[in-house]
């Protein structure tokens, strides 16, 4: 089996699903995204000096280099002028970005669990009184929202006997 040759029309590194989806869709702060993406650009630049005379490391390279072409083409939207402002609201944006965060983490743990964990109680607690206000409305928006979907999706899905029960993917065809 020629592992090299199977390996080679797909993504070693992030897919440009995942990269979109999870790397700048996940981010709920412009200037902390923006920052992520400089220092993961930084490290790639780095560790491929130090690997571009190095045998055996091309499926690897490949892979910083993919990863670093998909943050180039974010950031080469933005001139430094406009990167250089986003950065600059790193702090404005910190009370908003853990209100989002902590409430994220709530509704998570009151949906999976039926209540917020203790240490995610602690860190809301250490939010301003405005931080913390917003955090639960962001708490309350999502738990509602994913119950409503899941439960119209249910309903759409489910209104009918399922034909058959899928239980995954054979890949032997």
């Amino acid at each position: 089996m020629d592992i090299t040759k199977l390996l080679k029309n797909i993504p070693i590194g992030r897919s440009q699903y995942e990269f979109d989806n999870f790397i700048i869709g996940g981010s709920n702060s412009a200037a902390r995204q923006v920052r992520a993406l400089l220092v993961d650009k930084e490290e790639y630049e780095r560790q491929l000096a130090q690997l571009a005379n190095t045998p055996d490391t091309s499926r690897y390279t490949d892979a910083m280099q993919k990863e670093l072409a998909q943050i180039d083409d974010f950031l080469g939207q933005f001139d430094e002028d406009q990167i250089a402002s986003v950065l600059s609201n790193f702090e404005d944006e910190e009370g908003d970005y853990w209100a989002e965060t902590l409430g994220k983490a709530a509704a998570i743990e009151v949906l999976t669990n039926d209540k917020v964990s203790t240490e995610t109680l602690g860190r809301l607690a250490l939010l301003p009184i405005e931080d913390f206000k917003t955090s639960v409305e962001v708490t309350n928006k999502i738990i509602q929202y994913i119950r409503q979907t899941t439960a119209q999706l249910e309903k759409e899905l489910f209104d009918d006997e399922p034909s058959e029960l899928v239980t995954g993917i054979d890949i032997r065809g």
